[in-house]
């Protein structure tokens, strides 16, 4: 049975993790040693992206590495459109509660702000479906 081992492999991980707890202040410095390469790799990454585009739009062909990787370049547009003129097709094929996706932030900066009355705010409030949250940590770099 699975259950028992992946039981044991996360009391194992629960307990190095609070083992690791006498050790914040140098795993803080690891850390932000760590976030700094990685934001290194990545703008180093995106310049190579540029130049690779560049290097397609200029007509090159895909590249091949010695493990036998391949570069390619793939271009896809994306177009607005004309929401009067598509709804009633969108009604039309059960499609339009999908078509049509709320901009949740939009939504919750109008709840939180300024522009509507209180009514208004608490319709937009009641119709509240879901509420999910994410916990992240964040570096908050010395101003120096």
């Amino acid at each position: 049975m699975a259950y028992p081992k992946l039981k044991k492999l996360y009391l194992q991980k629960f307990d190095w993790e609070n083992k690791q707890l006498d050790n914040v202040d140098y795993l803080f410095e690891r850390y932000l040693r760590l976030q700094n390469t990685v934001v290194t790799l990545q703008s180093e990454m995106q310049d190579l992206k540029s130049v690779f585009k560049l290097y397609f739009e200029q007509g090159g062909s895909p590249l091949t590495s010695q493990e036998g990787d391949v570069l390619v370049y793939n271009s896809k547009q994306t177009f607005g459109y004309d929401f009067e003129q598509i709804k009633p097709v969108l009604e039309e094929v059960g499609a339009l509660e999908k078509a049509v996706k709320i901009n949740t932030g939009f939504v919750d900066r109008l709840v939180n702000g300024k522009s509507l009355d209180d009514e208004k705010k608490e319709i937009l409030k009641n119709a509240r479906q879901e509420l999910t949250e994410t916990r992240n940590i964040q570096v908050i770099k010395n101003s120096k």
